[in-house]
């Protein structure tokens, strides 16, 4: 399915694309809603990661409807809750492993995309406009989900790392790789393969965390 989307959406074919994404994003919220059946982890954790996955549905619909105005800044506001689902499923986690909210170094890690996110503003030529600003800001919120995401998968072993890690990987390249074509202006068949790949995997993976993390719990 996956495969597909790419394809309509490179072949221009946004008639169809937009459909078959929100299928795609149904779906994982389908598997983490299976995953909650069977899992041993405790039912809040399948909660704030479904929760998360629903406000990232909410997320793409925005964004597919306009990547300016106020349809961006919904869809923005929409991945941030996702974002802040996330990091409520995880925290938990990381305390039973004996990890503070605020650890030295998954704050030294945001810090580094402080710096570096303005950095890489100035090297690509992205304006700080409105749009750029809360894009940028977003970027802190989803930097600190995905150090967090890292740090419970490798607490939790293999399993963890090839879900709940991994997914938050893909997830934070696929919004690199979607700044570049927002703010970059860098709509190719590259970019979007690559943006939509890594995104789609990506959320499958968080999706599939709720099982893989409940193998070790």
């Amino acid at each position: 399915m996956v495969c597909l989307i790419i394809y309509l959406f490179v072949s221009k074919e946004k008639s169809k694309v937009f459909s078959w994404k929100y299928v795609c994003s149904l779906m994982f919220i389908a598997v983490a809603a299976v995953g909650s059946r069977i899992t041993s982890l405790e039912p809040r954790y399948a909660i704030l990661i479904i929760a998360g996955l629903i406000c990232s549905t909410f997320g793409d619909v925005f964004l597919n409807l306009s990547n300016y105005g106020v349809f961006f800044t919904l869809g923005v506001a929409s991945f941030t809750l996702a974002h802040c689902c996330y990091i409520a499923a995880y925290t938990p986690l990381l305390a039973g492993f004996g990890l503070k909210f605020f650890e030295p170094v998954q704050l030294a890690l945001v810090a580094l995309y402080v710096v570096g996110g303005v950095i890489i503003f100035k090297l690509k030529k992205y304006k700080f406009t409105f749009a750029g600003t809360i894009a940028y800001l977003y970027g802190i919120i989803l930097t600190f989900m995905s150090v967090k995401a890292l740090f419970l998968g490798i607490k939790s072993g293999t399993a963890g790392i090839l879900t709940v890690s991994l997914g938050a990987i893909l997830f934070f390249v696929s919004d690199l790789i979607l700044l570049d074509i927002i703010f970059g202006y860098k709509d190719d068949k590259g970019h979007v393969r690559a943006n939509l790949g890594t995104y789609y995997m990506g959320q499958l993976l968080i999706a599939l965390s709720i099982v893989g993390l409940g193998a070790v719990a």
